[in-house]
């Protein structure tokens, strides 16, 4: 409990009442709001595993996922349209997430969008980066503490 108070009183802005959430439901809401966007051009998003519950609430984690699946579906070229690939890895200290365009040829960039997430990100105390590779399109990975309410064992 000591971890989850701390945690709460040195987060920056509200921290939605440390609420545990199932991230892969909350993909899969997006993914449905997104799809009218999208589906058009073909982007569609994918969860490769079950993704571990999260002990950030439900405004946090759409405010990491909702602009990062954005970047990745927009990361498209003329030719190639883009799917965004959604996984996870857990240890006993944090998620590892990550999220694919899988356009080789185009790469996630939306510097507002990637702000914002990244700014949620560390609210929670994670960590994001992306990983950019020419044979390889874009990874963004973002990392969040698990909570003493999240029981991981998925």
């Amino acid at each position: 409990m000591w971890r989850r108070e701390k945690r709460k009183s040195s987060a920056v802005g509200a921290f939605d009442n440390c609420k545990i959430v199932d991230p892969t439901k909350i993909v899969q809401e997006i993914a449905r709001e997104l799809w009218e966007r999208y589906w058009p051009t073909g982007g569609e998003v994918h969860i490769a595993n079950m993704l571990p519950l999260l002990d950030c609430g439900e405004e946090t984690a759409r405010e990491i996922f909702l602009p990062l699946l954005e970047c990745a579906l927009e990361a498209r070229s003329k030719t190639e349209t883009s799917d965004a690939i959604v996984g996870s890895l857990a240890n006993g200290h944090g998620v590892m997430f990550s999220i694919q365009s899988t356009n080789r040829t185009a790469y996630i960039g939306n510097p507002e969008r990637l702000a914002q997430a990244k700014a949620a990100v560390l609210r929670v105390g994670g960590k994001l980066w992306i990983n950019e590779k020419t044979s390889s399109g874009s990874t963004v990975y973002f990392t969040i503490p698990i909570g003493e309410g999240a029981n991981n064992s998925n």
